[in-house]
């Protein structure tokens, strides 16, 4: 949604700046030019020669004072300085990335244009995968279409890479049955090295991301934890979630919701939810990690294949506050000593 926002604001810029452009140019002709059959044969035209490295024929289609917003948010003009230089960035990325489009649109109002369409890059090397949605602003200037403007922001879901990764491997190798998936933020990532040996003999598939919150994990639930038919699953969630303003009763309902999406497809595999651990770091959102733990435990109680275990209060010293020596250096993660309490 902010997305759209985003650019229906800067298309709307973009409409009245364009305009004002082409008006105050007194070059355009007075052609239907609501018809896009010209304005898509541009567009055709200036994407295959910027596919091609062919940098003379891609030129004659941007304006000489195009702008970009690029979907990292730089902000820069497009300028004729060093062809060979834009042709050689052209064949770097076409060596790196391939493209594809979908969801196209095309908006004619006079001699003002706007376009718009999804970008689909994917990595070569890797397979990782980015998803853009820009907006392109054209006008008619003489007989010809020019590129104006053009604005991408990122729609890719910031864990994308990270779960094609762990596709990636369970398609290499077929996982094993009666394993139990373990899937959370960092403090199951930062895990991954002994958790095998720290949870054995069970057999472990882990599936930690860090940075992700119980939504997240409710997102990909088909993706890196239903495919593998577990018998159990282990999931540490709701740390990132309070830190970044969610109430204890909104992750409630989205565990509520991991809950039914695993049950419905795997309605024997048992669910067992870590409480949400303390820290130094965090040590100000103690009451609210307590009142989000007593809600899951509550949802546990009630359902005989869910297990809340409490994992925070071995973490806290005789005076009921979190001890620091079972963090690293940024007083968030756990080390050693840590996981071994886990």
């Amino acid at each position: 949604m902010k997305y759209q926002f985003h650019n229906s604001i800067m298309v709307a810029l973009f409409l009245v700046f364009a305009a004002m452009l082409t008006a105050s140019a007194g070059q355009t002709n007075n052609s239907d030019s609501d018809d896009p059959a010209e304005l898509k044969k541009a567009f055709n035209l200036a994407r295959n020669a910027w596919l091609s490295a062919d940098i003379e024929t891609y030129f004659t289609f941007i304006h000489p004072s195009s702008k970009y917003v690029s979907y990292s948010g730089y902000t820069g003009a497009i300028k004729v300085k060093n062809k060979e230089d834009v042709r050689q960035d052209a064949q770097n990325q076409h060596q790196r990335w391939s493209e594809q489009i979908d969801n196209m649109t095309f908006i004619c109002q006079d001699k003002t244009a706007i376009v718009t369409y999804n970008l689909i890059r994917t990595n070569k090397s890797n397979g990782s995968e980015v998803r853009l949605k820009t907006s392109e602003v054209w006008i008619r200037m003489d007989e010809n279409w020019l590129r104006l403007h053009r604005h991408s922001s990122d729609l890719t879901w910031r864990f994308e890479n990270a779960i094609r990764a762990f596709e990636r491997t369970g398609d290499k190798t077929a996982p094993p049955l009666n394993a139990v998936v373990v899937i959370g933020s960092s403090s199951i990532r930062g895990w991954r090295k002994m958790i095998h040996e720290d949870l054995a003999p069970i057999t472990i598939i882990p599936r930690g991301f860090g940075g992700s919150t119980m939504n997240d994990a409710f997102h990909c639930v088909n993706r890196i934890v239903i495919p593998y038919q577990p018998r159990a699953i282990v999931v540490y969630e709701g740390d990132n979630d309070l830190a970044r303003g969610y109430s204890s009763k909104q992750i409630k309902a989205t565990f509520v919701n991991f809950i039914d999406r695993v049950h419905r497809q795997l309605p024997e595999s048992r669910i067992y939810f870590l409480s949400i651990k303390p820290s130094p770091k965090r040590w100000k959102l103690w009451p609210q990690i307590q009142e989000t733990n007593g809600l899951i435990a509550e949802i546990c109680q009630k359902h005989p294949q869910l297990t809340y275990v409490d994992i925070a209060t071995p973490m806290l010293d005789a005076g009921g506050v979190v001890r620091k020596d079972i963090f690293t250096n940024d007083n968030l993660h756990l080390n050693r000593e840590g996981y071994v309490i886990w």
